[in-house]
């Protein structure tokens, strides 16, 4: 709301400059580049990253979540019906938009995370899947138990972004949610994006979770008669990530 914007942009305009032009090979830049962390209080380099061409996934799945730095983290993961969408991947192959994110989770739960780390993964359609429903600690057993859990996720209907986020904020000691969907609100207890912002600052009040996002837009939905509003999803997880000092990224292309 405007009193909360004026009080955020009355302790940062002195410091602020307008984002340019990422040079090639940082964020924002080359498909696949990790965009940079920072200090939340501080200043975010390229916090916003464009990829319209898809490579294979990279080691620890950073071609979607980049480096994992938290130690306290919750991946939610869209299971949306549109996620059946095919993508063409830079190696020639054509999975699903799930399939492929399933590969990069998997590979950055097992290759990012160790003992010293604890996370959940949450699944969301129509309704919300929690994994563990608690942080845990990223042993290789509870590693293993994540992946088979990650691998076997299936597309269903609907997209509960509000119910979704409220289950990642309502985990205790979580510090970093990634947020992951294909499409705009259609279920849930508020599927308006307006509403579900303000939600997201009465839910972080007095926590500073940091919410990085990912409008995995790519792919012709047109063959599975899918219509999304592309402009929609990506302002309000544009939105999201900034209000919370997250870093945005979209996935947008054929």
């Amino acid at each position: 709301d405007a009193a909360a914007w004026g009080a955020w942009w009355a302790a940062r305009r002195d410091a602020w400059t307008p984002p340019g032009p990422a040079p090639e090979g940082a964020a924002g830049g080359a498909p696949g580049t990790p965009a940079a962390g920072g200090d939340r209080a501080g200043a975010r380099p390229d916090p916003h990253r464009t990829v319209t061409r898809l490579a294979a996934p990279t080691a620890g799945g950073r071609t979607i979540y980049g480096e994992v730095e938290s130690s306290a983290v919750v991946f939610v993961v869209d299971v949306s019906y549109s996620m059946r969408v095919k993508l063409l991947v830079g190696d020639g192959q054509t999975p699903t938009r799930l399939e492929y994110v399933q590969q990069a989770l998997a590979a950055a739960i097992e290759e990012q995370l160790d003992d010293a780390d604890r996370f959940e993964v949450i699944a969301f359609a129509d309704g919300v899947r929690p994994w563990a429903g608690k942080l845990v600690k990223a042993t290789t057993a509870n590693k293993r138990k994540a992946l088979t859990f990650v691998r076997g996720l299936a597309p269903d209907t609907g997209t509960n972004v509000h119910d979704a986020l409220e289950a990642a904020w309502r985990v205790p000691d979580v510090d970093t949610i990634y947020f992951l969907t294909d499409g705009n609100p259609t279920q849930g207890k508020r599927t308006v994006t307006d509403e579900i912002l303000a939600a997201a600052r009465g839910w972080d009040a007095g926590r500073g979770v940091r919410v990085h996002t990912v409008a995995f837009l790519i792919g012709d939905p047109t063959p599975f008669q899918v219509v999304e509003d592309k402009g929609m999803a990506a302002r309000f997880l544009r939105a999201l990530a900034d209000q919370t000092g997250g870093r945005f990224t979209l996935f947008d292309g054929s």
